[in-house]
């Protein structure tokens, strides 16, 4: 299958639509402005320029998912790694701020674990690296194996949003604990 990219200008009754890169569901971007060190660039309507196009959205995926998209560069999409986006890029988004907030803190824990266990966490990662790195770290989130109603949890395929809500922070007697040491 084929991705349609609508190109799109200053002047909408300009606009075309291409055939574009293979991809498994049709998608629109617009063409993005390539700047220094090959890094994908979009301008926007408000004269911004940001890594995401205006038609982006903050993606609603499992955990595993998330974490290969913030270390690895969507080469179809043409968007960098997520981690290296700053509030500004969502921020067109509702809530896009916030939900980098919250991916960011869950995945630097994964991250963390994984470098702990000898993975090395690139600036931008192969999906098999990323994969492994999570599959090392990501029982750091400490999120229960089992479900209120005592079934077993798979958490690489629970979405990042439910993930941020179960994850088990120390308590506050262990935070203190742990600093006394």
């Amino acid at each position: 299958t084929f991705t349609k990219y609508k190109i799109s200008s200053k002047e909408e009754e300009n606009s075309e639509e291409v055939e574009g890169l293979e991809a498994t569901q049709l998608t629109y971007a617009q063409v993005p402005i390539v700047q220094d060190g090959g890094n994908w660039l979009y301008e926007h309507a408000d004269g911004e320029k940001r890594k995401v196009p205006s038609t982006w959205t903050f993606p609603m995926v499992s955990l595993r998912d998330i974490y290969v998209l913030w270390n690895c560069r969507n080469e179809n999409q043409k968007i960098v790694p997520m981690k290296s986006f700053t509030s500004k890029d969502v921020s067109f988004l509702q809530k896009g701020s916030k939900n980098l907030a919250e991916v960011r803190g869950m995945m630097n824990v994964i991250s963390k674990e994984a470098a702990s266990k000898g993975f090395e966490i690139k600036e931008v990662m192969t999906t098999n690296e990323a994969l492994n790195a999570f599959s090392a770290g990501v029982g750091a989130l400490n999120i229960p194996l089992l479900t209120p109603q005592g079934k077993a949890r798979d958490i690489a395929r629970t979405k990042w949003s439910s993930a941020s809500r179960f994850k088990q922070l120390p308590s506050e007697t262990e935070k203190a604990a742990e600093t006394a040491c």
